[in-house]
């Protein structure tokens, strides 16, 4: 038909079916906005999950007895837990943590000179939760051991408390395996060493990889 004058001439009206072709050329706007709405990650009544996370970046907030409050900013940690899900939307969640206020961004060894202070946390925490598309929310408790350290050259100085409160999370499904959240984890009654109201906080960026126990 190239020497035709009707060449590429398809008529006056055409008729396309998305639902008839194999492959489908979406806008780029429909396309981000199924990154937040579509369900391509279902689950069900019953799976099981195992968690291996890293709390990489971390803002604390400690009370120590008898000291000034202490916040701090610092990267890493590591946690690890176990989902379970009683409906195909809703799951209950167990994990144990350790959470580091290390001042790089990267594993890398640092030499310090002088005094130099540390804030870390140690905490179980037990969620219910809401799956909704990528997206998922929780709620739960949390026993916490909240640590406060000071060193230098010559000595080294350390307070601890046990701690009960409230965890909420919210998370972000990107792939079939890997999670990025949000974690607000408040200690609200301190068991030791002496039983108080006392508000401490941690908050991190949590970067997570879910695998099925049944897993393919």
């Amino acid at each position: 038909d190239w020497q035709s004058q009707k060449r590429f001439y398809y008529g006056k009206t055409m008729d396309l079916n998305f639902n008839d072709t194999s492959t489908i050329f979406k806008p780029r706007m429909l396309r981000l906005h199924s990154y937040f709405t579509d369900d391509r990650f279902p689950t069900k009544a019953g799976q099981i999950n195992y968690t291996l996370s890293v709390p990489y970046v971390n803002a604390f907030y400690f009370q120590p007895k008898g000291e000034l409050p202490k916040s701090n900013f610092g990267f890493f940690g590591v946690s690890a837990g176990v989902e379970y899900y009683y409906r195909k939307n809703r799951f209950l969640s167990f994990s144990a943590s350790a959470v580091t206020s290390f001042e790089e961004p990267i594993p890398v060894p640092i030499d310090y000179f002088g005094r130099h202070e540390t804030l870390n946390s140690w905490y179980v925490t037990v969620n219910n939760n809401k799956k909704i598309k990528r997206f998922s929310l929780g709620y739960g408790l949390n026993f916490s051991k909240n640590i406060w350290a000071v060193s230098d050259t010559t000595s080294f100085f350390s307070k601890k408390s046990y701690s009960v409160g409230v965890t909420l999370n919210s998370y972000y499904q990107i792939n079939k395996y890997f999670f990025i959240g949000l974690v607000y984890r408040p200690s609200i009654f301190r068991i030791y060493p002496s039983p108080i109201f006392s508000y401490e906080q941690l908050f991190s960026l949590d970067l997570t990889f879910k695998f099925p126990a049944n897993m393919k």
